[in-house]
């Protein structure tokens, strides 16, 4: 595409393919519980530790508390800096620097996350849907080593294929990533994977459960969930979260989606008898059926072992 700045040749269309390119580009949340991903972080003379990075979502405050991920640091926001002024606020989308108390420059690393108190998920092992470059000329196998970026962290990681047993360029389906380390991510983050040695660009995705199990169901029942999980309605995803998550509350299911749900969307399914609320808590009907089943073969069990006798007058 030609484009002259001069003449403004080109620019209808320029700004027209722009549009298209950045029409499902997800928007910031100012709802959500705020979020940043450290990509430096140094000791400024009187103030102490400074880090810095984007916030991706919600809005930061002077005094709020946040925990650094996934070391677990309790901290405190001194001080906020957005292109070198002094705030209160920090929003979503604003290049941010926080002046962090509680914390030395010696307990951080590049790729660490600063959110609010229960606002990220820690974990080493991560399913996925992932896109292959058509330009790749490997074949990648259960197990292959890679590197895993997402956020600020650079991680080692092994591709376990669900959907292939090779995939090769071009590919896309779901995975399961296992990672040396654990990192602090959200369902829905985005990843780029590269080769360790020579580094290659080789594909990405995005984070469809961020607290992956270790599978031992079949292989049709764990596609079938993860496909519900990525693309089905709130209500499947939220179904399909408390039938592998029992006693889950609110919060829970709200931050496993990583949306802003609503109560009511639950109350449907307690209107279905799908779900049941007991104490703040939801459990699938399917588990508890199971459960009642389990309660009653002990039943069984006890008195085939312990028969009631009629005793002699």
């Amino acid at each position: 595409m030609e484009v002259d700045s001069v003449s403004r040749t080109g620019f209808d269309m320029l700004i027209s393919e722009l549009e298209i390119l950045t029409s499902d580009i997800r928007e910031r949340s100012f709802t959500k519980k705020p979020r940043m991903n450290i990509d430096r972080f140094f000791s400024v003379k009187g103030y102490g530790t400074v880090v810095t990075g984007t916030l991706m979502e919600g809005i930061l405050r002077t005094e709020d508390e946040l925990m650094v991920y996934p070391q677990g640091i309790l901290t405190k926001v001194r001080n906020l800096q957005v292109h070198e002024h002094n705030v209160d606020l920090a929003y979503a989308g604003q290049r941010t620097a926080i002046n962090l108390s509680n914390i030395t420059v010696n307990e951080l690393r590049r790729g660490n996350t600063v959110a609010a108190r229960d606002g990220v998920y820690i974990t080493d092992r991560i399913d996925v849907r992932f896109s292959i470059v058509k330009s790749t000329k490997l074949e990648i196998g259960k197990f292959y080593k890679l590197k895993l970026y997402t956020g600020a962290s650079e991680e080692v990681a092994r591709f376990v294929p669900i959907t292939h047993k090779k995939v090769k360029a071009g590919d896309e389906g779901y995975a399961q990533i296992l990672l040396d380390h654990e990192i602090a991510v959200l369902k829905g983050d985005r990843f780029v994977l590269r080769t360790i040695s020579p580094v290659t660009t080789i594909g990405g995705g995005v984070i469809v459960d961020p607290k992956a199990l270790k599978y031992k169901n079949d292989p049709d029942e764990r596609l079938r969930s993860l496909r519900i999980k990525d693309t089905a309605s709130d209500k499947d995803i939220i179904e399909e979260y408390i039938k592998n998550n029992p006693f889950s509350d609110f919060s829970k299911i709200s931050a496993f989606l990583n949306k802003d749900i609503k109560e009511e969307e639950l109350k449907e399914l307690e209107e279905e008898e799908i779900i049941l609320l007991i104490e703040k808590q939801y459990i699938h009907m399917e588990y508890l059926a199971h459960y009642r089943y389990m309660v009653e073969a002990v039943l069984r069990d006890y008195h085939k072992k312990q028969p009631i006798t009629k005793r002699n007058s």
